[in-house]
């Protein structure tokens, strides 16, 4: 049976395996070590994790049975209330298509919504098409693409208005 629960600061290193063995491939095929881009979502830690839920972020696990198989987090943005964010979307390999991300995006969504959040944001890197279609099934629209000095590549960001 699939539940979802939010989690702390003691579940971060179980968020960080999921997340690091999510993300792996894309580093591959980005071409992106540890070294050169300690940052980036491939690469993540617990201590991250925890500065982020310290942070206000909320993050959530999705267990299978007692297999932790998938997270998500998301945040109301401090400045505009109406807005929030999902990230680290993360399905460990073996569980995708499987419909998991779509459980733990909706469940992210229904909170922010009930939060009165009005516009999600979400991002992915560009080049990666299947992962925008994704989400435009999602009902996500293409917002606006930015490069950052600190990213070998362009991230695509998109928006979900509620309806």
């Amino acid at each position: 049976m699939l539940t979802i629960g939010e989690i702390n600061k003691d579940k971060s290193d179980i968020v960080a395996d999921i997340i690091r063995k999510s993300f792996s491939e894309q580093a591959q095929i980005l071409g992106i070590n540890q070294k050169d881009y300690p940052n980036y979502v491939a690469f993540e830690t617990s201590g991250n994790i925890k500065n982020k839920i310290e942070n206000g972020e909320v993050i959530v696990i999705a267990w299978l049975d007692d297999m932790p198989i998938g997270t998500a987090r998301y945040i109301i943005d401090k400045e505009n209330p109406l807005k929030g964010y999902i990230n680290r979307l993360a399905v460990l390999p073996v569980y995708r298509r499987k419909a998991y991300g779509k459980i733990l995006m909706d469940y992210a969504e229904e909170k922010l919504f009930q939060s009165g959040v009005k516009i999600i944001e979400i991002s992915v890197v560009k080049k990666f098409d299947k992962l925008e279609k994704y989400y435009e099934n999602l009902g996500y629209e293409y917002m606006r693409d930015q490069s950052f000095p600190s990213l070998p590549f362009e991230v695509r960001f998109m928006v979900k208005s509620i309806k």
